[in-house]
């Protein structure tokens, strides 16, 4: 949530424009997730998927038995 309330500051000062404070963002955004129901429930059993967010990163895998990349 910090990233996004980040981004959001710089665009509006970039506009030359007022931004919400942080606290006032979140409570809008729980708000707004409450009101539209917005979440992401995936349903699946314990440990049938992983996922992985890299945040952009370049992921590198490694073979466990040879330590090969």
């Amino acid at each position: 949530m910090s990233v996004l309330w980040h981004e959001y500051v710089v665009d509006y000062r970039h506009r030359q424009e007022v931004p919400y404070s942080y606290s006032q963002s979140c409570r809008f955004y729980n708000l707004y997730a409450t009101v539209s129901k917005a979440t992401m429930r995936i349903k699946r059993k314990p440990g049938e998927i992983m996922e992985v967010d890299t945040g952009q990163a370049k992921l590198c895998l490694l073979e466990t038995k040879s330590q090969e990349k």
